[in-house]
């Protein structure tokens, strides 16, 4: 009996040797998954209207083979502000997606697409003067349009680059104040011209 448990088990240890071996292996891929943020440092730019949109963002760029990228971003800023009268809170949350076609000339890509970008933003001042009040601006924000960028690529992981975007949307507010019941609402329109510096890394 033991015998044959010994046969057994080296039939089972060849044959699990055997498949393993015999297994093809896969061709390499183009397709890359990375992490990354894109940086926009020239605030002047851009005109007050967008500002909400103009922002430092962490982005997943996702390169579909060689040459198409899906580009998932997010962005959220707290600010806080004081001075002898007033306190003002700024919560801002951001949500973008891109999609790009790629051109890669040697070790440089140079893409172009098209980016859009949802922003939720509450600003909430509040008075430390004997006179108490407190007042909030709501604004949501929505940007499209047209972005071209060129990126050099330090071996296969390490990319930087150069990005312009040309966003067009509107801006809705909401203001409302504890001194009046009453609430305002605005919507306005905007366009602008946003450069940005890319730093991306892939994982492979």
């Amino acid at each position: 009996m033991k015998n044959l448990y010994l046969v057994l088990l080296v039939f089972t240890f060849q044959l699990l040797n055997h498949s393993t071996f015999a297994q093809t292996e896969p061709a390499p891929s183009n397709s890359q998954i990375g992490a990354g943020i894109r940086f926009s440092p020239f605030d002047a730019a851009a005109p007050t209207s967008s500002s909400n949109i103009y922002s430092s963002r962490l982005i997943i760029p996702i390169n579909i083979g060689s040459n198409f990228r899906v580009e998932p971003e997010l962005g959220y800023r707290n600010d806080k502000e004081e001075n002898q009268s007033e306190s003002t809170k700024i919560n801002t949350f951001s949500f973008g997606i891109g999609v790009f076609g790629i051109k890669k000339i040697q070790n440089v890509n140079a893409y172009g697409g098209i980016r859009l970008d949802m922003t939720n933003s509450t600003q909430t001042a509040q008075s430390s003067s004997n006179t108490n009040y407190t007042t909030t601006d709501k604004l949501k924000s929505f940007g499209i349009g047209p972005s071209i960028g060129c990126e050099y690529i330090f071996g296969r992981q390490f990319v930087l680059g150069g990005e312009f975007w040309l966003p067009f949307g509107s801006n809705d507010t909401t203001y409302t104040s504890t001194i009046s019941s009453s609430s305002r609402k605005s919507t306005n329109k905007f366009s602008a011209i946003i450069p940005s510096l890319v730093f991306r890394f892939f994982f492979n």
